[in-house]
């Protein structure tokens, strides 16, 4: 129904519930607030389930779906030597040793029969060393390969070990030494460290074995296969 304002001459429209459009009009508005309240619900519902839902507990420890299988690593076989040459004559042991020193682009690895004698004065170090079995050949006058031993490859230097295995108080000693025919470096030819014996042929020192016995003692150099 229409009606005028007559101070303010502004015009009103107010329905008339009792029309069948102003039923209409009603009946409308009814079923918006209806749809948009179910609406609203509905929406909170969703945004209720959504802050509800917790993501999975995983473990620190999570591991791959396909993890790689593990494998138990076995340690490297011990080096195999076998003999090789004769201990004499000397100018044919050297020989051999310098045709043999590498095989197939790789230094060869010796294992010689090496008797070592100390010196007196402290620090204690290496007065001479020579390929030999027994420490009763150092007052020998046989002849014999006089070497310059190279320890830059040990974890531990010559010397300690030297006191390990042969006593500190020891003067000779007689070991399995293993090494290069050479420097443990090769380059240009270098003079021999003061008081060397310049005839002696330098041999790089990988690892330290066994002291000479009659058991393990041999008359042959031996060589890695």
């Amino acid at each position: 129904m229409i009606t005028w304002n007559k101070q303010n001459s502004v015009k009103k429209i107010q329905p008339n519930l009792q029309s069948p459009v102003g039923y209409s009009f009603t009946h409308s508005l009814l079923a918006l607030a209806i749809l948009f309240g179910l609406s609203s619900w509905l929406h909170c519902g969703r945004n209720d389930n959504h802050k509800n839902t917790k993501p999975p507990l995983t473990s620190g420890n999570t591991k791959a779906k396909n993890p790689k299988p593990m494998t138990n690593k076995l340690p490297s076989p011990a080096t195999h030597f076998e003999n090789a040459h004769s201990l004499t004559p000397t100018s044919n042991l050297i020989a051999w040793f310098k045709k043999n020193a590498e095989q197939g682009g790789k230094r060869s690895r010796f294992k010689l029969p090496v008797v070592i004698v100390l010196s007196d004065k402290l620090p204690r170090s290496v007065d001479r060393a020579f390929i030999g079995t027994s420490p009763e050949d150092a007052s020998s006058s046989h002849d014999r390969v006089l070497l310059e031993l190279d320890d830059g490859g040990l974890s531990i230097g010559l010397m300690a070990r030297l006191g390990q295995i042969c006593g500190q108080e020891a003067n000779v000693c007689a070991l399995w030494l293993e090494g290069y025919w050479g420097p443990l470096v090769i380059g240009p030819p270098m003079p021999p460290p003061p008081g060397a014996d310049p005839n002696a042929h330098a041999f790089a020192v990988l690892a330290i074995g066994e002291l000479i016995t009659e058991e393990n003692s041999a008359l042959q150099v031996q060589i890695a296969k």
